[in-house]
């Protein structure tokens, strides 16, 4: 009963399996004081019973411990019904343990056979496969309480093996405490589904893009296989794919692919203090890279922003490009010349935009954290004025650029320059000028009290702007 309910608990497991002409239950028994112990197996030879005696009832022992007391048990009885016997059969649903004698001695003695069987996975315990086999993988292994709640606890780590080593046939159980499970893989059990077989090499479309993968497990029930590939980082993944889906291919394209796909994933595998670029936008950005997160496949970045600090930014390991130390270094060096056209000092002579207008000044104060230069100049009217800038926005001149620039700002300062009684013209409008003579001047506020003369020859008063006046000579 027990059997029929884990067959149909795991039908999705059912695969098809050829070539079995070999029995891949077939083990090698362990020898314990010259005498071999079949726990849960069949001898492989022909034997005849010797005696049976009794069981041990410890459950304090281990496994080992409890197959070493149970020999020197049986040698014992042996000894007082003066029997001989070659080796011991213990099976969970037998009371009491049988000695036995082989028939004729030879090494398959040691061999075992019609071994356990769980939802297609060999499972040997207390021996050795007898079939050539190779490792897969290693599981820990999660057992029950109650004796008879073996066979659940196997089909659980069935289960759980599965999900990372969808590849395994078998399970070994070699440790003392059987507190791991090694996962196997026989040589010669193929499994063929759909036209493939465990390790066929195919391709599979999703989307518009080709995928390249190997088999590695196949599932007869749902008419589909699990394919193993590997992403753009080099992370190995597994999808299930129909089997009308898979195309074949040879080794020779797989291995042409996977050898231009690792050149391409070895483009974007990093180490701390390698030298990369990037784009932010449209600019091109260089750094170093300080620490790496491969499981979420960033790396974060050390650089010089614009203004010559340390920065530092997280990216995608696709969005980094390897940088040789000689490249990098050059454009480094261009990068802090670019840097130093916006560090300034106290006193030093710049350049900037006001109102449009090109202008040269100095620098009076600097604020560092907010990346602006406080900048003196001087007005239209020849006055010192302030203005904040950033330093992006402001330009480093020579000493000659500005002693000329100040010279004719000077001059043209000095047309606004006027004195009471001074005769003007004043720039009404575009299209009219009107002759006048000034009254008085407030340099505050750069007017001037004008009279003159209007249309119907009677005197007038304006206050107007210094810069709508110009002096008659």
């Amino acid at each position: 009963m027990k059997a029929i309910t884990i067959t149909i608990y795991f039908l999705f497991f059912t695969i098809v399996s050829i070539g079995q002409e070999k029995d891949f239950t077939l083990s090698k028994v362990n020898a314990i004081s010259g005498k071999y112990v079949f726990f849960n197996l069949e001898p492989y030879d022909a034997y005849e019973k010797a005696f049976n005696f009794e069981k041990i009832n410890d459950d304090n022992l281990t496994e080992q411990e409890y197959l070493a007391q149970t020999v020197k048990h049986a040698l014992s009885e042996g000894g007082l019904q003066e029997e001989l016997f070659d080796a011991i059969v213990i099976n969970d649903g037998e009371l009491r343990i049988r000695a036995i004698k082989f028939k004729e001695k030879s090494e398959k003695n040691k061999l075992a056979s019609k071994g356990k069987v769980e939802a297609g996975i060999y499972i040997f315990r207390a021996c050795l496969p007898s079939n050539a086999y190779d490792d897969i993988g290693k599981i820990d292994v999660r057992w029950h309480k109650k004796a008879e709640q073996t066979d659940k606890a196997y089909i659980e780590l069935i289960e759980r093996a599965k999900k990372k080593y969808p590849n395994f046939n078998g399970m070994l159980f070699k440790d003392e405490d059987n507190k791991s499970a090694y996962l196997i893989k026989f040589r010669d059990l193929e499994i063929t589904g759909g036209g493939f077989r465990a390790g066929d090499k195919a391709t599979y479309s999703s989307g518009s893009q080709l995928n390249y993968g190997e088999v590695v497990q196949l599932d007869n029930t749902k008419n589909e296989a699990k394919v193993k590939s590997f992403d753009e980082y080099g992370d190995e993944k597994t999808k299930s794919v129909d089997y009308k889906k898979l195309q074949s291919i040879s080794n020779e394209t797989y291995n042409s692919f996977i050898e231009k796909q690792n050149i391409e994933i070895g483009k974007h595998k990093f180490s701390n203090d390698e030298k990369v670029s990037w784009t932010d936008g449209k600019d091109p950005m260089y750094g170093e890279v300080v620490s790496l997160n491969p499981k979420s496949h960033d790396a974060t970045v050390k650089f010089l922003n614009v203004y010559g600090e340390d920065k530092t930014s997280t990216l995608d390991f696709l969005k980094l490009e390897k940088l040789d130390d000689a490249k990098f270094q050059e454009r480094r060096q261009k990068e802090l010349a670019e840097i130093k056209k916006h560090q300034f000092e106290v006193g030093e002579k710049v350049s900037f935009i006001v109102n449009k207008k090109q202008k040269c000044g100095e620098v009076v104060s600097l604020n560092s954290k907010n990346h602006k230069a406080t900048v003196k100049y001087l007005g239209v009217f020849g006055e010192d004025k302030n203005s904040d800038e950033q330093y992006l926005e402001v330009e480093k001149v020579s000493a000659e650029k500005y002693n000329s620039e100040i010279a004719s700002y000077k001059e043209e300062a000095a047309k606004y320059k006027f004195a009471v009684g001074d005769k003007v013209a004043w720039s009404k409008s575009k299209s009219e000028s009107i002759n006048a003579e000034v009254l008085t001047l407030d340099d505050l506020e750069h007017k001037a009290t004008i009279k003159f003369m209007n249309k119907d020859n009677v005197e007038k008063q304006e206050i107007v702007s210094y810069l709508d006046l110009s002096k008659l000579k």
